[in-house]
């Protein structure tokens, strides 16, 4: 070796220059076969020739073209028929410029659609995968179409069948290449054949050349040949690849071919292959050894792989070369082997010729090179133009995959060395990531044969490194793409990032990866914090100041971010990078701050004067506060903001506006109401437009979807205490316009009486009537019954809203509101006023018209029940809620109604209320002596007035409840006189819409029993 001499240029000369003494060598034993061939008779050089379709060849040698053992010939690739179809498709039909000769296409055109098409073809090749079977496929459909061909007379088909079958051959290796690395011996055999037919298609130009030959057949000696016409300058594709590779001259090369043509002869390389197999029976075999390996399994596959490869290897050259060995040229790879075995050879001291001593070094090396060298050239080619993703030229791979041959590196080792160089450009900036993805799919490829797991363990290693390197790069590339003018929007980041997930890193590995990716979360933050800032500042810029509006913006914005971010980054960059997060966190941490001082910047009548846009302001909130916790939740991280103590002032003010509306509402609905049903036998306008404003308020709460469940209850029982309230109004204002109704009619009902007792004078006193008194009927009109049907409809959609309140799940929160607050209890009494006894009247004997009135010690009346009439025992039935603070002393009086004037006086009684008496709150009854004669029944009742939800809904139907039943019971006294037998309906019309329970006689087991 030349001293100094770069070991990756020497090593890869000589493997070149062998290369081109043995390519000299097939070209010569072909013409040597060509040149026996045509010296045969004609009959029998035909008929040697006959294919397995029944074509004739008169020069085309396939015999030779195939060799002597096509038998053995490596299996191509699976994939292979598919590429090869698309590949035959576009050559049919012109779309491939390298074969464009008519006469080529035409002949692809008929095998593609006639012999490719055949199942049982497909079949034998899906079976065999010999490149053997195909060629001759395509020789026999070839020689078919060029004899039917007109113009190829007197045998002119035959050249061009020749150079169909080079094409034919171009088009397998290039179908091959497209698919990755090719195996050493399938690029080999291909090659053989290349060679072979090239040599085949060469002329003899003289008679002197035909001698020349002759004498260097008879010779036999591949070196004397290689002597002889390197004197010429012998020189071969090869040798010209590595001379353009490392620009050098034809002399330079000339030059270190005669430094080492006495040295790298065939038998050399003979004896390379000869200590790689002999070195696989030692204790330390070549490239590697069973300790290379994670079993023993893998190394006894791999080593059977490599014991027959190199047997075919040596075989394959001792049959061009016969002087190389003595053995039969039909010796099988098994039997060389085992002489090989016999061979006086110490593996620990054996040196090769062409093979470097650090293989897989030197092989990188050399990849490196050419890798630059077509980068380089790439850069001159026009941006529009296609280029490979390989990036290697086709000298280049065949460059490469003979010295992988020779220096016996496997495809695992070949696909990971690429894979790692591709990477190294791709962090360097010089290939695309596409390029990465065409190199890992190369490494794919090779494990259909051979698993990763049956891989040496320094390849294994290689790849597992060049993986991690791979991931660490697309993430640095994610990296390098925020630090574009747009940040985490530019076109640049948006693309590392999708390159990052085409690569579908497991979570295993991306926490390998902690150190980059908490740097790229920094950097989100910080220009989400950054662009936060200054469109807000814009914002305060215009507003002047942090109004309701700029905090209004300011969400909208985020929110569009938000979304915008979320449709660019659908998934998560890895398991701790998740853009949309990290921008809404930083964003939302900054408005919620912006948001605090806005509200605390409002006054109170501000607040009022723009209650609408606050609850806007409070619903976008809640919009974003939500869409961060969904976002927020898979990082483990929640926003510390509380909405309630920032709005909770805004729903107490809605609340008071509410609570001074409600006071109007009873009168305007009853204002404009007729009492017309609004439906068949049912309500007037009054309670459904009463209603339907209290559901607008329950409705605008409940929408509020307040965070905090026990404030909500809060709210929710203020709100019930306003209607409950505003049910009350309505009740006593329907029962006053009830009342008029009953003595507009009850002036009609005492002329008709006045007149009906003028009749009686006049009849004659000893009538049968005796002292029968005379009834006229009491005319009900429509609109009494349609107020009644008011309350009952109020009674059924205050159910509604019951449930719309969600009271049942609110009252389980503790509520302290109202007089709980500042320590003072309050009470509710119910006072049911019963019945009277011995009532009469001092000026007269007739039966008295009574009512009752229950007032406090200063005069303020709580209570007054209806009249009855003409009865000394009455009895009322009417209950009231009185609320009292403490004991409390209240006045019972009891009135004659008088038709003009001031009512009489029946008597007085006086009634405590104290709740010290009633703790156990079981009703009392209480007989009351009047101060003139009689006696009044009451009957006490006591409760905690609490006030909570369910206590306020409880009043409301107890108010509608008593008022409902005292319009019917004043409906009963008009008709108690009537003697009937039946139930009355009344509708309203006042004949038979509302229904009424039968008319009975209280019995002795209800009837009040009166101490003695």
């Amino acid at each position: 070796m030349v001293a100094n001499q770069n070991v990756c240029l020497e090593f890869t000369v000589r493997v070149a220059y062998l290369q081109a003494l043995l390519d000299r060598q097939s070209q010569s034993a072909a013409a040597k076969d060509q040149e026996t061939s045509s010296s045969l008779p004609t009959n029998h050089a035909t008929s040697s020739r006959r294919s397995h379709d029944g074509s004739f060849f008169a020069t085309f040698d396939l015999g030779s073209l195939m060799g002597k053992d096509s038998s053995k010939s490596p299996k191509y690739p699976e994939k292979l028929l598919k590429i090869f179809d698309s590949s035959l498709q576009r050559i049919a039909m012109g779309q491939e410029p390298k074969y464009s000769n008519q006469r080529f296409r035409r002949t692809v055109a008929r095998f593609w659609s006639s012999t490719w098409p055949d199942k049982t073809f497909q079949r034998q090749m899906k079976e065999s995968r010999k490149i053997e079977d195909l060629i001759l496929a395509f020789v026999t459909s070839s020689t078919k179409t060029l004899q039917k061909d007109g113009e190829l007379m007197d045998g002119a088909w035959k050249s061009e069948l020749s150079l169909q079958v080079s094409l034919f051959l171009d088009l397998l290796y290039d179908c091959l290449v497209s698919l990755g690395p090719l195996s050493p011996e399938l690029a080999s055999r291909l090659q053989s054949y290349r060679n072979r037919l090239k040599a085949q298609d060469t002329p003899s130009k003289t008679d002197k050349d035909a001698e020349d030959r002759s004498q260097e057949r008879n010779e036999g000696d591949s070196l004397s040949i290689a002597r002889k016409q390197n004197g010429n300058g012998l020189m071969g594709p090869l040798l010209d690849t590595v001379a353009t590779l490392y620009q050098l001259r034809r002399e330079d090369i000339h030059r270190i071919i005669t430094d080492i043509e006495n040295t790298c002869t065939e038998q050399a390389a003979l004896d390379d292959l000869k200590k790689c197999l002999k070195s696989l029976n030692t204790d330390t075999p070549y490239l590697y050894s069973p300790h290379d390996f994670p079993d023993p399994g893998c190394w006894n596959t791999w080593r059977t792989s490599e014991v027959s490869a190199l047997s075919q290897m040596m075989l394959n050259m001792m049959q061009a070369n016969s002087s190389l060995h003595q053995t039969a040229d039909r010796q099988s790879p098994s039997d060389l082997s085992l002489q090989m075995d016999t061979l006086n050879l110490d593996a620990r001291e054996y040196q090769f010729t062409y093979i470097p001593p650090d293989p897989k070094a030197t092989y990188r090396e050399l990849l490196d090179r050419c890798l630059d060298h077509d980068l380089e050239l790439l850069k001159t080619l026009p941006e529009d133009e296609d280029v490979s993703l390989g990036i290697l030229s086709h000298e280049h791979v065949t460059l490469l995959q003979v010295c992988a041959a020779r220096w016996r590196l496997p495809l695992s080792f070949r696909t990971c060395a690429f894979f790692s160089a591709i990477v190294d450009r791709y962090q360097q900036g010089d290939v695309p990531s596409a390029c990465v993805y065409e190199a890992q799919s190369m490494v794919e490829r090779s494990q259909i044969d051979t698993p990763t797991s049956a891989w040496a363990n320094s390849d294994k290693e290689l790849f597992d490194r060049t993986m991690y390197r791979r991931d660490v790069c697309f993430l640095q590339a994610v990296e390098e793409g925020l630090r574009c003018p747009k940040g985490y929007h530019s076109e640049e980041f948006l693309e590392a990032v999708e390159d990052w997930y085409t690569l579908n890193v497991s979570e295993e590995q991306q926490r390998s990866l902690t150190t980059i990716s908490t740097q790229i979360m920094d950097n989100v933050k910080s220009q989400a914090f950054n662009t936060y800032i200054d469109h807000a500042s814009r914002l305060l810029d215009q507003e002047g100041s942090k109004t309701c509006a700029f905090a209004l913006q300011l969400g909208t914005w985020i929110e569009k971010e938000a979304k915008k971010l979320d449709k660019r980054f659908a998934a998560p960059i890895s398991s701790e990078i998740d853009i949309v997060p990290l921008v809404l966190q930083q964003h939302l941490t900054l408005w919620f701050r912006d948001l605090e001082d806005t509200i605390l910047a409002q006054t109170h009548e501000a607040l009022r004067s723009n209650m609408e846009e606050m609850f806007v302001l409070y619903r976008k909130s809640c919009k974003l506060s939500d869409m961060g916790n969904a976002f927020l939740k898979e990082m483990k991280y929640v926003l510390r903001f509380p909405l309630p103590p920032l709005f909770t002032g805004l729903v107490n003010l809605w609340l008071e506006e509410t609570a001074l509306k409600t006071k109007d509402w009873s009168d305007q609905a009853l204002a404009v109401d007729r009492f017309e049903p609004t439906s068949p036998n049912g309500p007037s306008s009054s309670v459904t437009d009463l209603f339907d404003s209290f559901r607008s308020a329950v409705h605008f709460l409940m929408g509020l979807n307040w965070p905090d469940e026990q404030q909500l209850a809060g709210f929710a029982t203020r709100l019930a205490k306003i209607i409950s309230f505003s049910i009350n109004d309505y009740c006593q204002k329907v029962e006053q316009l009830f009342a008029q109704d009953m003595r507009q009619s009850e002036t009609v009902f005492t002329a008709a009486k006045q007149k009906a007792w003028l009749e009686k004078a006049k009849a004659t006193l000893a009538s049968l009537q005796g002292e029968r008194k005379l009834q006229a009927f009491f005319n009900f009109t429509p609109q009494s019954c349609v107020k009644l049907n008011n309350i009952e409809a109020a009674r059924q959609q205050l159910d509604q809203l019951y449930d719309q309140m969600r009271v049942d799940d609110l009252s389980a929160y503790d509520v302290v509101e109202g007089s709980a607050q500042n320590g003072h209890q309050a009470y509710l009494f119910t006072v049911k006023i019963v019945l009277a006894e011995g009532l009469t009247l001092e000026s007269n004997n007739k039966s008295p018209d009574s009512f009752v009135i229950l007032s406090d010690e200063h005069g303020n009346r709580y209570a007054k029940t209806r009249t009855i009439y003409d009865d000394t025992d009455p009895r009322w039935d009417e209950s009231f809620d009185i609320p009292v603070k403490g004991s409390a002393w209240f006045m019972a009086t009891v009135r004659q109604r008088n038709i003009t004037g001031k009512h009489d006086l029946l008597g007085r009684a006086y009634l405590r209320l104290d709740p010290s008496q009633h703790v156990d709150l079981l009703s009392k009854d209480v007989l009351l002596p009047l101060d003139t004669r009689g006696h009044l029944l009451m009957r006490v009742a006591m409760e905690g007035e609490r006030d909570d939800i369910q206590y306020h809904f409880g009043r409301a139907f107890r108010w509608l409840k008593r008022t409902e039943s005292d319009m019917v019971r004043t409906f009963v006294d008009k008709v108690s006189k009537l003697k009937c037998g039946k139930p009355l309906t009344i509708d309203d019309s006042g004949s038979t819409a509302h229904a009424f329970p039968s008319f009975h006689q209280i019995s002795p087991e209800t009837e009040h029993q009166w101490p003695d």
